[in-house]
């Protein structure tokens, strides 16, 4: 599904989570696949992208604008039931679930750390580098063909891969800091970064796929 501010509505402001809810529910059950997206900043509105321009009839919306757009970080996709449990939504006091629905394990892992994000066509010579790194080497996706993201925190990944190839360095210790800097500087915010509730990663030597296998990672093979 391709993201964009043009294909997105928000009805936080004229209702309460239990009929946003609602509406999820009609859509699911209308089969029409849609993405939420969360602002980072406050009232940390929801957002729900259409895979059409469709908009609802019957209740007031916002349409999405350029400066909420580029403030727009993905929720979190479940894998398993529970995890489509726990993503739930409870609330209409953003701010207090707000790491829970916008970090998953990757981005929980990366608060606070010297990070590196860097791009690798070869996922077996990344399954190869994680012997030589110290911690886990995310898989964090595709994107437009030309990018296979991974991220390490391990500063000695400099001497394997080449300097065009590392794409974010840094320390972030705010949520949906690290994700807007890949939004804007990676993808330059013509697409958002895609995260499930787990991340398939390679540590020394070995890779760990969850179950069910993240669907962004079978697109990296």
């Amino acid at each position: 599904m391709n993201l964009s501010p043009k294909n997105a509505f928000s009805i936080d402001a004229y209702t309460d989570y239990q009929v946003y809810n609602s509406a999820l529910n009609a859509l699911t059950n209308n089969r029409h696949d849609f993405i939420e997206t969360i602002q980072s900043k406050a009232p940390y509105y929801y957002y729900i992208h259409l895979d059409n321009n469709d908009k609802p009839l019957l209740v007031n919306y916002d349409e999405m604008q350029n400066r909420e757009w580029i403030n727009a970080l993905t929720k979190v996709l479940p894998l398993t039931p529970n995890d489509e449990y726990l993503l739930y939504r409870r609330t209409d006091k953003i701010s207090s679930i707000f790491r829970d629905v916008v970090n998953n394990d990757a981005f929980n892992d990366a608060l606070g750390k010297d990070c590196i994000i860097f791009n690798e066509l070869n996922r077996d010579r990344v399954q190869t580098l994680s012997k030589s790194i110290e911690g886990k080497v995310y898989a964090l996706g595709k994107y437009f063909s030309k990018y296979k993201l991974y991220m390490c925190f391990d500063k000695s990944i400099n001497n394997y891969i080449k300097p065009g190839d590392i794409l974010v360095q840094g320390k972030f210790s705010k949520v949906g800091e690290l994700e807007k800097k890949i939004n804007y500087d990676i993808l330059r915010n013509k697409e958002k970064i895609i995260k499930y509730s787990k991340t398939v990663y390679f540590e020394d030597g070995k890779i760990n796929i969850p179950s069910p296998m993240p669907p962004n990672y079978k697109d990296m093979n």
